[in-house]
């Protein structure tokens, strides 16, 4: 009796969970009050068996069931195509690394090839270096040996810009007037004074005598004159000009003018002087001038460099 009571509660329940379990045919139900009672009850050799039916699935279950199952396999068959790129990437990147290590391997040789050609040329180079430093002190120790010789280097190359960049002051011919007692006047002339160097020439003082004189000048006669005579000037840029003029102390006959004009008289206008100055490094210098002034018919007035008095230091 208890086997039988616990079977039929296992059979209720069983019914109240599978609703369509108690929709089964009447003619299994008398089937089953048709047994015998040792069936019912049920013995060791032969228990009762409950078999559990399970609800059948509706149409929307049955559509999801396989929508999930679809979607599984279609995230496996991403999964294997994913697997599959990833491996090809990892056999490119091998590739490529082995690659670039080839390429690295080929570079270190070459760099070990330059090199090595550096070093010969590096080699060659301070040969030549040495070579050029050899002669280079050949020709220091024959300038040591000049400077010993000839002095100071600086000293010899001082000098040396000095002449060439000082200035150097001469005097040449210039305009002249002859006399004119009408006119007030005299016998004069005016010379030029050109510094031909190419600095200036500074503290400029010049002195200029003027007579009528017997040709030819008088071997004892005397161009020098007194310094106080001298007149200041500023400085004297190069190639630049300066007049200066002397003037005969008295008037001469006016019948002798036009002898002494062409010389025809065997006397003539006598210009002399001297210019003094100072070089942009400070050293004194001179020039002397005697020139002799002639006019031929109505011609611009000429000049002749009297062979004395005509040197500059």
């Amino acid at each position: 009796m208890r086997v039988a009571g616990i079977a039929a509660l296992v059979w209720l329940s069983l019914s109240l969970a599978v609703p369509g379990l108690c929709a089964q045919p009447k003619e299994h139900s008398q089937g089953l009050q048709q047994a015998s009672p040792a069936d019912q009850r049920g013995t060791e050799q032969s228990p009762v068996v409950v078999k559990v039916l399970t609800t059948p699935k509706t149409k929307e279950e049955a559509a999801e069931e396989q929508q999930k199952e679809s979607g599984q396999s279609s995230a496996d068959w991403w999964m294997v195509r994913l697997t599959a790129i990833i491996a090809a990437i990892g056999i490119l990147q091998t590739i490529v690394f082995g690659r670039q290590a080839q390429r690295l391997k080929e570079t270190i040789e070459k760099m070990d090839e330059i090199a090595g050609g550096q070093t010969s040329d590096m080699q060659a180079s301070i040969q030549q270096a040495t070579r050029g430093a050899s002669a280079m002190e050949r020709v220091a120790n024959a300038m040591v040996s000049q400077v010993e010789n000839y002095g100071n280097l600086a000293k010899m190359q001082r000098e040396f810009w000095q002449r060439q960049m000082r200035a150097y002051v001469s005097v040449t011919v210039g305009g002249a007037t002859f006399q004119e007692r009408a006119k007030n006047l005299k016998f004069a002339g005016s010379p030029k004074i050109i510094n031909d160097g190419m600095t200036p020439a500074h503290n400029v003082r010049s002195v200029i005598k003027a007579a009528i004189v017997k040709l030819p000048v008088d071997p004892a006669f005397d161009f020098n004159l007194p310094p106080g005579d001298a007149t200041s000037a500023p400085a004297l840029g190069p190639r630049h000009v300066r007049d200066i003029q002397g003037i005969v102390e008295d008037y001469i006959a006016d019948q002798d003018v036009p002898g002494v004009k062409d010389l025809t008289a065997m006397k003539g206008l006598l210009v002399w002087g001297r210019v003094d100055y100072d070089d942009a490094f400070g050293d004194a210098h001179y020039a002397n001038f005697a020139q002799i002034i002639y006019w031929l018919a109505e011609d611009a007035p000429r000049g002749i460099y009297e062979p004395r008095h005509n040197d500059s230091d």
